[in-house]
């Protein structure tokens, strides 16, 4: 019987479709550190995937997966798009680019794998509002947006996650069974400093190629009815995952 598998994503983490491969790459610091559990069990012990000053690859390897391809689930626009931020050029391309420049406080961590289907997950909060770096307008997205991303697919075989560093290679593989799988890539801050300003870390990956300078701030609007009628706005926690859709790079 197949397995399977569900990987939940938040935090600091920007998803793309691009030469095959669903990309997940992670901005990491002192407060997000990747930590992965399995099944509600940790795998990391709080140590979390970070390794200060090293960036690394990871590639999930599914054995024997059930179909092939990667696709799109029902509430995928849910999902963050920087896309509607930094916007299309005049030939509907993305203007934004992808490739790495982190500095030294963070690093970034690639994860790739060839199959599964990326869609929102349930947590989500009524809106989200922009205002471009450092005093912009501030702008609604005017819907609701996703606080977890879920990748899903199904395998008779087992999955191994291999991570590699300029150190050498390691891994981390889970058996055949016939049970579920469900892997959790915790890379959100919880540490009580998040705030609107966590959104910049986005931006050692993402870029507009018309300006370098060209960033954003965030924050949520949460489903919250105060006593004067109005929607609580929040400005924490603003690292939840993004999608793009890069011209170049990667």
């Amino acid at each position: 019987m197949p397995m399977k598998v569900t990987a939940r994503f938040n935090g600091d983490v920007v998803i793309y479709d691009k030469n095959g491969l669903w990309n997940f790459v992670f901005i990491t610091d002192q407060d997000h550190i990747v930590e992965l559990s399995a099944n509600g069990s940790s795998v990391t012990s709080g140590r979390g995937l970070r390794r200060p000053g090293v960036n690394r690859h990871l590639f999930l390897l599914p054995d024997q997966a059930v179909g092939s391809g990667r696709r799109r689930g029902t509430n995928f626009g849910d999902i963050l798009n920087a896309n509607e931020i930094h916007g299309v050029d005049s030939a509907g391309n993305s203007n934004l680019l992808a490739y790495q420049a982190s500095p030294g406080n963070r690093e970034l961590m690639h994860l790739s794998i060839p199959l599964g289907t990326v869609d929102a997950g349930p947590d989500v909060v009524c809106d989200y509002w922009f205002e471009s770096y450092p005093n912009g307008t501030r702008i609604c997205r005017g819907r609701r947006t996703a606080q977890t991303v879920v990748l899903s697919f199904s395998l008779r075989g087992g999955l191994t996650l291999v991570m590699s560093d300029n150190g050498g290679t390691s891994s981390i593989p889970w058996p055949n069974t016939s049970s579920p799988l469900d892997l959790h890539f915790d890379n959100d801050c919880h540490q009580g400093h998040s705030g609107r300003e966590d959104f910049l870390n986005y931006y050692d990956w993402i870029h507009d190629k018309r300006s370098s300078s060209s960033r954003y701030l965030a924050g949520k609007v949460i489903c919250k009815t105060l006593k004067n009628g109005k929607t609580r706005r929040s400005p924490e926690g603003n690292c939840d995952p993004v999608v793009i859709d890069p011209e170049i790079g990667g």
